[in-house]
């Protein structure tokens, strides 16, 4: 396979994963040329939990960006998922999810609210046989579908399926023949084998090794192996935060609000380092959120200014900025409306009922306009229209009135340094929410300024920690 001779990629998976491979179907070598047959990589838990697929040989730039997802998304969803199976399974779900093309077919599904099918290689085989959307998707996409309906499955449950639904191609024993001899012979692995790409382990904890490459104790639960996976990953997702954290991480939030518990632990124990300055200005760019509010608990940032909207020149340019003009006028008035109703203790349900339904309008216009704008113009739309339902989400929660009145708000006069920043967000029990458009600079920065904190105050058990 010809991104597994790339080094850049070669370095990553043996950085990351341990390797094996099967052969499941066969192939003619003639006049010493490979002849049919086909490949597909999967990426692996220990216990050979499909966690990705890439059907078919794919360049190292996919193959890459592939390995790199899994490693990623793995490590957030076991953060995410507490120690619960199901919530792990329904956080890689989403993921996979996430990854789909909206298409007509799939854009109406509500992953987080279908069941967690029971698994089977009929079910497997039905899905990609029977689901209206596959005919649309390429092979990746059929692979990321089917994980996203049976996240985890078994390896011995979805190789079959995939090999012959997705790649059409058949599962076979026979070895691999060569047309000058009369008998048939095997050739190297490496020719016709799939790659089963299992997650590696640090050497200190041996019983979570690849159980191909070095079978370790029986594990009693797979809540047990998720426990010990957690903790694990805790250290290895501070590091990341520290260290050069993907800008998805940082824009989202999470790189911030590791380092932020981190640094609180820090300050606790009396590690904390001498204060680190920063840039106050910075702040207005910067959204927080209670951290009683649930993944699902909005994002004030769009609204923070006064509940004052800047829209992006898409929506004020051209004929879609002359076609909205009125209803954008009677969505800013209808959010000043709400949040007098708010400050006043009053009831705001009706208001926000409203305030949804004209957000709903301005999408079902933005759509009849997709052919008319650049795409960027187009993504950035919509994406404010979805920043503003996150706003619209914490003007109906019961803590409204707290951000409304400014409670959360992070204050430069009393910020005045990273140490400023821990201690007020701790003393008000609050986590750093997402960016919004055009903040993603100032996020960047507050992650640096964070992680020199955080370094400079580690102590020696940290760093030793550091190293599993």
């Amino acid at each position: 396979m010809g991104a597994l001779a790339n080094k850049e990629v070669g370095n990553y998976l043996n950085s990351q994963f341990v390797c094996a491979f099967q052969k499941v179907g066969t192939f003619q070598v003639v006049n010493g040329q490979k002849q049919g047959g086909n490949v597909v990589s999967y990426f692996c838990t220990p216990k050979q939990g499909v966690l990705d697929a890439i059907p078919g040989p794919v360049d190292a730039e996919t193959f890459l960006r592939e390995a790199r997802w899994v490693v990623e998304t793995r490590k957030l969803a076991l953060l995410d998922s507490g120690g619960e199976v199901d919530r792990y399974k329904r956080a890689l779900r989403l993921a996979h999810a996430q990854r789909l093309p909206q298409t007509d077919k799939l854009a109406g599904i509500n992953w987080p609210a279908l069941p967690l099918y029971q698994e089977s290689e009929a079910a497997l085989t039905s899905l990609l046989k029977t689901n209206p959307a596959v005919p649309s998707l390429d092979k990746l996409d059929r692979a990321h579908l089917l994980l996203a309906a049976y996240p985890l499955v078994k390896l011995d449950q979805a190789y079959r399926p995939i090999y012959e639904e997705i790649l059409n191609e058949k599962v076979s024993t026979r070895p691999v023949l060569t047309k000058a001899q009369s008998t048939p012979q095997n050739i190297g692995h490496s020719s016709y084998s799939a790659p089963v790409l299992v997650q590696r382990k640090p050497a200190c904890a041996p019983d979570l090794l690849d159980p191909l490459q070095k079978p370790g104790p029986v594990r009693s639960s797979s809540a047990e192996m998720l426990a010990n996976d957690r903790r694990l990953l805790q250290v290895q997702e501070l590091n990341t935060a520290r260290n050069n954290p993907p800008s998805t991480m940082i824009y989202s939030g999470k790189a911030l609000n590791t380092l932020l518990a981190d640094l609180v632990k820090l300050q606790a124990d009396g590690s904390a380092s001498s204060p680190v300055p920063l840039n106050t200005r910075l702040l207005k760019n910067v959204n927080v959120a209670s951290e009683e509010d649930g993944e699902g608990g909005g994002n004030f940032g769009l609204l923070k200014h006064g509940g004052k909207l800047e829209w992006p020149l898409a929506w004020r340019a051209a004929s879609l900025g002359r076609q909205t003009n009125d209803l954008r006028g009677r969505v800013a008035e209808l959010i000043q409306k709400a949040m007098t109703q708010i400050r006043s203790n009053r009831e705001v349900a009706d208001t926000l009922a409203t305030l949804h339904g004209k957000v709903d309008e301005l999408s079902a216009l933005l759509k009849k306009h997709v052919n008319d704008l650049p795409t960027p113009d187009y993504l950035t739309a919509n994406r404010f229209l979805g920043e503003l339902e996150d706003g619209l989400t914490v003007l109906g929660q019961s803590n409204a009135a707290e951000y409304v009145e400014g409670k959360f708000a992070l204050d430069p006069h009393k910020i005045k340094s990273v140490q400023d920043l821990v201690q007020f967000m701790s003393k008000r029990g609050l986590k750093f929410a997402p960016s919004l458009r055009g903040e993603e600079g100032s996020y960047v920065a507050l992650q640096r300024r964070l992680a020199l904190a955080d370094q400079t105050g580690q102590s020696q058990a940290d760093l030793d920690n550091g190293e599993l």
